[in-house]
């Protein structure tokens, strides 16, 4: 097996929380969006329900 410095190592631990940093992002990031844009939807339906309903 290799011998790491620490110097090495520790640009090793920086490549790899950078990518699993960038992986949660492209997963979490378009799952609120959804989310958000799910609520947003409810909303303006919901408001054109209140409007639409004169008894």
């Amino acid at each position: 097996m290799w011998k790491l410095g620490g110097k090495t190592s520790r640009k090793v631990g920086l490549v790899v929380t950078c990518i699993g940093i960038g992986i949660v992002l492209t997963v979490v990031v378009p799952m609120w969006g959804w989310i958000g844009a799910v609520g947003i939807g409810l909303i303006y339906w919901g408001w054109q329900v209140m409007n639409h309903n004169h008894h």
